[in-house]
């Protein structure tokens, strides 16, 4: 048999194959996944040696489409000088980030609002930022309706500074549902 006729054979062949399974359905990626409105979620930012340990809580908005009420804790926290027993930042209903076929990603205030046992030895010359409302970010993606996982770029509002920040890092965290 030629080449060529051998070639058409093959191809009736696959063609009467199709006709006969019906429509192939193959997946070309991992599908979205949705959170599960209205969910609270916590679990842990891995700070390598910043700080001692780091915990993320947000919530779902009612609806599905946003993250909102983002806080940060961190304990035994350490940046270029500024040391803090204990941080909590945390942004409100106001702050949202879309979430797009279970993905999402936005800006991430600088990280101020109640701080124990801080001090600041000596002024590093932390970097001035245009806004202090935005210079961090975050981003993830839910693995299931109620577990999700990212990244962090954190910032520190030092107490008392204006429009200085200083940069703690970006860093891995997750957070199954509660």
């Amino acid at each position: 048999m030629s080449r060529n006729l051998r070639l058409v054979w093959l191809t009736a062949v696959g063609v009467m194959f199709l006709i006969a399974c019906g429509p192939i359905s193959i997946p070309l990626g991992p599908s979205a996944v949705n959170p599960q409105p209205g969910i609270q979620m916590s679990g842990v930012i891995e700070v390598g040696e910043k700080a001692r340990s780091g915990a993320i809580i947000f919530a779902v908005s009612e609806d599905g489409t946003a993250i909102t009420k983002l806080s940060i804790r961190l304990n035994d926290v350490t940046c270029d000088g500024f040391t803090a027993g204990y941080l909590r930042g945390w942004v409100g209903d106001v702050w949202r980030v879309p979430v797009t076929n279970g993905s999402f990603k936005g800006p991430l205030p600088a990280l101020g609002g109640e701080y124990r046992n801080f001090t600041v030895p000596s002024l590093k010359p932390w970097p001035t930022v245009a806004s202090l409302s935005t210079v961090g970010a975050i981003e993830g993606s839910f693995s299931s309706p109620t577990e999700a996982s990212g990244t962090i770029t954190i910032y520190l509002a030092i107490p008392d500074f204006t429009k200085t920040a200083c940069p703690l890092g970006t860093f891995r965290w997750s957070a199954p549902g509660n």
